[in-house]
């Protein structure tokens, strides 16, 4: 259970200063992951601002190691960015032509997620929407 883990700045702060640190050695599904896991945490208000820059950071450097993200990594970054209604068109563009791609590796629920989290943040990209 995480809902208490992220109740302070200086914990998030902390977790900020690792990813970079970390950032070369990461990787798809530590990134994808991450991500996942911070989108499902309870942050309050003093936090959020906080929590919002390090899934920003982490959704740039997932666009630097996009040729190694699976269908499902894919679909977890762009869920979890959505979930947290964190709109960065560059990477959502990047993401979709890396699932162009790769479209045919995609399941119904990386799909459905995929699609899905374009649609919550309103970021139309027509050539995934031809893709798939």
């Amino acid at each position: 259970n995480n809902s208490n883990f992220f109740q302070s700045n200086d914990v998030i702060r902390a977790l900020v200063q690792k990813v970079v640190e970390l950032k070369k050695r990461l990787n798809n599904r530590d990134i994808s992951g991450l991500l996942n896991t911070l989108s499902k945490a309870r942050v309050p208000p003093a936090a959020q601002q906080v929590h919002g820059k390090l899934m920003f950071t982490l959704s740039e450097l997932a666009t630097k190691k996009l040729s190694s993200f699976t269908a499902r990594d894919i679909a977890m970054t762009v869920n979890a960015l959505a979930k947290r209604h964190i709109r960065n068109p560059r990477v959502f563009d990047e993401m979709g032509e890396a699932a162009i791609g790769i479209a045919d590796t995609f399941d119904s629920q990386a799909l459905a997620n995929t699609v899905n989290a374009f649609a919550k943040v309103n970021h139309r990209h027509p050539e995934l929407c031809d893709a798939v």
